[in-house]
């Protein structure tokens, strides 16, 4: 004993505290005391009789003669080998036994393994537990008493999640030994039904599901050791006890493990109630899943009155109250499937009980309450399939990772479909009227006004209350209450507040409550739904918030006023909002994309009954909006607008007017179902949609906004409004490319798409935004043999000069603000003139006699201008220029000296005016020169040159 309980001073803590030796020194003190005693077989303990399986099948109608003829053979081997301990107990069992034991050193060893039943290791615990149940098999019956008794002691509320799973595990090796008589389980099955149920919040987690697993194994313990008589009168609370950890325990290892301990009473006790019918539906498969143990498993079992009220009760005051938020929505959900059951329990008990929990001090209680009482309110009206967890109903990894044979063992048995078809008779029952009248009424129509006085919106856990407020008034909506305009009022205000909310979770659900509130109570507050309406369509649009105009557009897909809302829905599909952020307007276009889709889901399935007039005009316009967001930079963008046009075309295809094209549109979907993300998929499929005139000028729009980011210089920039990468810049030109050399030839194709470049500069005239790129874009275009033949033709290199002039001339700054400045980065706005000067200097290229002599005096003015760098990007565009076709156009000689000019000069240092004079009169042909002289010294004096 000495040697187990020193401690050397050089080890050191680590090495005493170490696991692995902790463990060797309990085994050591084990082995120490079987030492001291011989080995027995004690008279006292407990030993069960035959087992009787037989029996137990007899009671569910299975019987065999050959496994009968089996058991009697058991029988026999087993009367043998009781004849031979009894002998072993009559050789030991003499006052000498004890004569020669060392009392205090065997007391010293049992106490130390005792106390290590609290240790914070497992595997220290598991082995002291089995230490004990060893030595106790050898005690005499007042000693194994006292030993009882220290174990029970573990089981003190002040003790540590370690003493009781420590005292559980003891507890199953002494049951399984024997060594637990009759007599004292009346004191053990309290403490067991505890263990079943243990769980210790500790900051931001709980912890007691190791005691859970170990109180599985004492019942399994139970179910070998003791006879069906001994474990009558304990049957039903522990069927009980033990179903309520077998459905809704929050691990799946505990879940499993009672089932299997209530598969070995069913076996070998065969007195639970329902037994066969229970375990043949709650297996080790459909307890897998929690959400299947929870609105499967958990109502079907509930249906049994032996456990329909045990099961209410511990979801109600229980479970709702635990610290997992996931778990408290599936006690509600699975309240709200069991109040059908037993109507009158459910309001009356249950859900006045809550009641009491509205305005708890914990967060849990308060907010589990709430969510309870919706719940029930939903069960009570005949619509338990609207749970709120009916839409999160689905495969889980778990689910995925099953074979095709094991799925097919969680279907639903013969027992369950014989419920289910019970359940699906009385659900539909309306218990409303009946139940809620009175004070029943007015205690649930003010939860929402006692939780806004009492303040529980603000502080911690105000976004969680909200939540729940907002399924509470879904759920009086539901269940159609009768309620006062003052109600209606009260609910619409705090709707209104939480669509108002940053976290988008409380906006969805708020929208959600919305939609069903105003369905059912619209007339009794008319006036209130009227300014709602409208102070949601005038913020959606103009608000400057994110936040508002996100909920706001969501909480109008509620309304019925259908025309107003596709307007704000087409408006907001044009909010390109952006700061330090990049582009936040893109959050809004999403739930634009959203909201339409929705609202042409629900047209379609109620296309004879509904108010809205979907025309083929109105439609159009939807897919040339969902066009314009496939083109997009933004891959999240481009995956809504894919996924959303993909599932009106696969589902809603042939419900939706025809428009223009759509048989080709429905073709070039087909082409590309998933990955709308990518853009080497998507631009190929859309940019060919340029030739049909309906679509051309929203295909283009997006189209040239993506050449803003092709600049690697730009790359601060595109971080900053979205990380666009450059492969979309590429991807996107090069099916650009492609297209105008597939399609260009063809009659018209050309004109259509320039004559939309032109319309754009109209539309979006001094919009910076839309502008710059645009240059861009047509400065990329000129570069392709084909754009030039055709430009030449057509004389469009005159109509551009005039756009080019008059966006410049309205143009007082080049660079007003610099992006970032550091001794890494160079990074500024493109602002129009660098944007139009590749674009203008390409134009001559074209050589149109009309616009030549404007082209050249637009270009030299370029050259004094009053920013150095637009100098500089003129006088190497120049450059560029008559490297290329100067000869042609210039003659030899006088290119080569416009060419020294231009590379023997500093165009960022101030004095240059010398120069351009020279540079005029050697381009001086067939223009006037006077003139040209006479704006340059113009110039020069604004200059102060």
């Amino acid at each position: 004993m000495e040697l187990i309980q020193s401690r050397d001073p050089i080890s050191g803590k680590k090495i005493i505290e170490n696991p692995a030796l902790k463990h060797l020194k309990c085994k050591l003190a084990q082995r120490i005391g079987l030492i001291y005693l011989r080995p027995r077989a004690v008279a006292w303990a407990y030993r069960r009789g035959n087992n009787k399986l037989v029996e137990n099948m007899k009671k569910t109608g299975i019987e065999n003669k050959k496994l009968q003829s089996n058991v009697q053979m058991q029988q026999q081997q087993q009367q043998k080998q009781k004849s031979s301990q009894e002998k072993a107990i009559e050789l030991t069992n003499s006052h000498q036994y004890f004569e020669d034991v060392d009392q205090e050193a065997l007391e010293n060893i049992i106490d130390y393994i005792l106390e290590n039943l609290r240790d914070k290791y497992t595997v220290v615990r598991w082995s002291c537990a089995k230490g004990i149940g060893r030595i106790t098999s050898r005690l005499d019956l007042n000693m194994a008493d006292d030993v009882l008794n220290s174990v029970l002691e573990l089981f003190s509320p002040n003790e540590s999640e370690d003493a009781w799973h420590g005292g559980c595990l003891c507890l199953g090796e002494l049951c399984r030994r024997g060594l637990l008589l009759p007599e004292r389980l009346s004191e053990v099955f309290p403490v067991l039904f505890k263990a079943l149920h243990f769980s210790v919040n500790q900051g931001n987690y709980n912890v007691g599901s190791n005691v859970r697993d170990s109180a599985c194994y004492i019942t399994w313990a139970f179910a070998r050791a003791y006879d069906p008589d001994v474990l009558e009168g304990y049957v039903e609370e522990l069927a009980k006890n033990l179903l309520i950890t077998c459905v809704f325990d929050r691990e799946v290892n505990c879940r499993r493990a009672a089932a299997a301990a209530f598969q070995e009473h069913v076996g070998r006790q065969g007195n639970f109630p329902y037994g066969i019918q229970i375990l043949t539906e709650a297996d080790y498969f459909t307890l897998g899943l929690r959400s299947n143990a929870y609105l499967n498993i958990g109502v079907y079992v509930g249906h049994y009155k032996e456990y329909m009220r045990g099961f209410v009760e511990h979801l109600a005051f229980n479970k709702l109250k635990h610290q997992d938020i996931e778990i408290r929505r599936l006690a509600a959900a699975c309240l709200c499937l069991m109040t059908p059951l037993d109507p009158e329990f459910m309001i009356n008990d249950v859900l006045a009980g809550l009641l009491n929990y509205i305005t708890s001090d914990q967060l849990e209680v308060r907010h589990g309450a709430i969510y309870g009482i919706a719940e029930i309110l939903v069960g009570a009206c005949g619509k338990s399939e609207l749970h709120n967890m009916k839409d999160e109903m689905k495969d889980s990894i778990f689910l995925r990772t099953l074979s095709q044979n094991e799925r097919k063992l969680i279907n639903a048995g013969e027992y369950m479909q014989a419920f289910k078809e019970q359940y699906e008779r009385i659900r539909k029952n309306n218990y409303v009227q009946e139940f809620f009248q009175g004070e029943m009424l007015a205690k649930v129509l003010e939860v929402v006004s006692i939780i806004e006085k009492n303040r529980l919106f603000r502080g911690k856990g105000g976004e969680f209350m909200r939540v729940a407020v907002c399924r509470l008034i879904e759920g009086i909506s539901i269940a159609k209450l009768e309620i006062k305009q003052n109600h209606a009022k009260r609910y619409l205000d705090t709707l209104d507040e939480c669509l108002k909310s940053f976290l988008e979770n409380i906006q969805i659900c708020a929208s959600k409550s919305l939609k069903i509130f105003s369905g059912q109570y619209s007339q009794v507050s008319k006036k209130e739904h009227l300014q709602l309406v409208s102070k949601f369509i005038s913020q959606a649009s103009t608000d400057q918030n994110v936040a508002i105009t996100r909920g706001y557009t969501l909480g109008l897909c509620a309304f019925r006023t259908f025309d107003r809302i596709f307007d704000t829905c087409m408006l907001t599909m044009n909010d390109y909002t952006t700061d330090k952020r990049g582009d936040i307007g893109s959050i809004v276009r999403e739930a634009s994309m959203i909201v339409m889709v929705n609202i042409i889901k629900l047209w379609a399935q109620k296309k004879d009954g509904n108010q809205l007039n979907l025309s083929s005009q109105c439609i159009q316009k939807i897919i040339q909006l969902l066009l314009q967001q496939l083109m997009e930079k933004i891959d999240r963008v481009r995956l809504v607008a894919g996924s959303v046009m993909q599932d009106i075309f696969d589902n809603l295809y042939e419900k939706i007017p025809y428009f223009q094209h759509k048989e080709v549109i429905n073709l070039k979907l087909n082409d590309f179902i998933y990955y709308w993300n990518q853009p080497h998929g998507v631009y190929n499929i859309i940019v060919p949609l340029l030739q049909y005139p309906e679509y051309s000028h929203f295909v283009v729009l997006q189209t040239i906004l993506l050449y803003f980011f092709i600049k690697k210089k730009m790359k601060g920039l595109c971080v900053s409004v979205g990380g666009i990468s450059e492969s979309v810049v590429k991807y996107s030109l090069g099916a650009l490319n492609r297209f105008i050399n597939d399609f260009g030839r063809k009659e018209g194709i050309l004109e259509l798409v320039f004559g939309n470049i032109i319309k754009i500069f109209e539309e979006y005239e001094n919009m910076e935004r839309v502008v710059t790129p645009l240059f861009k874009t047509v400065d990329y275009m000129f570069e392709i043999q084909l754009v030039q033949v055709w430009a030449k033709q057509f004389g469009f290199g005159k109509q551009i000069f005039k756009v080019i002039l008059k966006e410049i001339k309205e143009t007082k700054s080049i660079t007003k603000v610099y992006f970032f400045i550091n001794i890494f980065y160079f990074n500024c706005f493109f602002l129009k003139i660098p944007a139009a000067i590749g674009l203008i200097v390409g134009l001559l290229h074209l050589q149109c006699e009309d616009i030549q002599i404007e082209l050249l005096e637009f270009i030299l003015s370029l050259l004094v201008h009053k920013f150095p760098k637009v100098r500089k990007i003129t006088s190497d565009k120049l450059y560029l220029l008559i490297m290329s076709s100067g000869e042609e156009y210039f003659g030899e000689e006088k290119s080569d000296q416009i060419t020294e000019l231009l590379t023997s000069n500093d165009w960022l240092d101030v004095i240059f005016f010398i120069i351009i004079q020279q540079i005029i009169y050697l381009l001086q042909e067939k223009q006037n020169y006077k003139e040209v002289e006479k704006e340059f010294k113009q110039i020069f004096k604004l200059l102060n040159i």
